[in-house]
């Protein structure tokens, strides 16, 4: 069963958290997900956005990313 577009959300909002706070797990609920490194929960960002844009119809969005070094990445997602 696909989860709600507000779960979705608040999974991705956690995870964008932890990811400008450099740390990596996510702690919801019952479970906690340990990642590897940042690059591992930014391809999980992209997945969610990705559902989220499916759940509410977008077919694409813009999404700006922080980066360990200080900067940000701008990355586009399709759901093409």
């Amino acid at each position: 069963m696909a989860d709600s577009l507000a779960t979705l959300q608040e999974r991705r909002d956690q995870l964008s958290a932890a990811i400008g706070s450099g740390i990596l797990s996510i702690r919801e609920a019952d479970k906690s997900v340990v990642y590897q490194n940042v690059g591992e929960m930014r391809s999980t960002l992209a997945s969610l956005d990705l559902q989220i844009a499916a759940a509410s119809g977008t077919k694409s969005a813009d999404r700006v990313y922080p980066q360990t070094n200080g900067y940000f990445s701008c990355v586009r997602v399709s759901s093409y």
